[in-house]
């Protein structure tokens, strides 16, 4: 039986500010196709903290707290949900549901990881290369990539920056290490290259929900 882990749900159609705390077993819920065409896709956003996750995953959800400054830590996980509709697969129309799962970089959580990686379909790894290297990713990778077995085209490096602290030294210089070489890096820029972001992501997540419509299909 997996660990529950305690969950701050964000519902990205209101902006009540509240943080409910919910217990939510991930073992439970199944993250793939459902009968009629209904296709699941559980996204992880990994990464030190204070590297952008929340941003990331506000701005990819069209969320609207997307816009917000203030650094608030996540506590846990946190989950943002939006919907990719007919989309055209393999000859199947196919609705996806989409769950951005935003977690906190502190290790004091490590307790819920087991629970949070449960039935993953793909991760987005965000660093800030001003305040991390490549090598604080391996502990994500090892523990949740590795371990629920993503391979590396459902994975994906952002390198966060913002107008006011953009160091483009520090992103030609950022190196990921030999366990990770193999994953595509991308600079991020919400509030000047947002819409290069949304390209790459929207590409990742096609791939993602190929390849679980895929996995149904067999």
């Amino acid at each position: 039986m997996l660990e529950e882990a305690a969950l701050q749900r964000h519902d990205n159609e209101t902006n009540s500010g509240n943080n409910d705390v919910l217990l939510v077993n991930a073992g439970e819920e199944d993250y793939h196709t459902m009968p009629g065409q209904q296709i699941n896709v559980k996204i992880l956003v990994l990464g030190p903290s204070m590297s952008g996750k929340t941003s990331i995953a506000n701005y990819l959800a069209d969320s609207q707290d997307a816009v917000s400054k203030d650094y608030r830590p996540t506590q846990g996980v946190r989950i943002v949900e939006f919907e990719s509709n007919q989309l055209e697969l393999e000859g199947d129309r196919v609705n996806a549901e989409v769950e951005l799962w935003d977690c906190g970089g502190d290790r004091n959580f490590e307790s819920c990881w087991p629970a949070i990686r449960h039935r993953c379909n793909g991760i987005i790894f965000v660093c800030n290369p001003e305040l991390s290297t490549g090598n604080d990713l391996l502990i994500w990778y090892s523990e949740f990539a590795l371990r629920a077995e993503i391979g590396t085209k459902n994975l994906l490096v952002l390198l966060h920056h913002t107008n006011e602290s953009t160091n483009h030294s520090a992103i030609a210089a950022f190196r990921l290490p030999t366990e990770m070489g193999a994953i595509p890096v991308i600079p991020s820029d919400i509030d000047r290259e947002g819409d290069v972001l949304r390209l790459a992501f929207n590409n990742f997540l096609c791939d993602i929900i190929a390849d679980v419509h895929s996995t149904a299909q067999q």
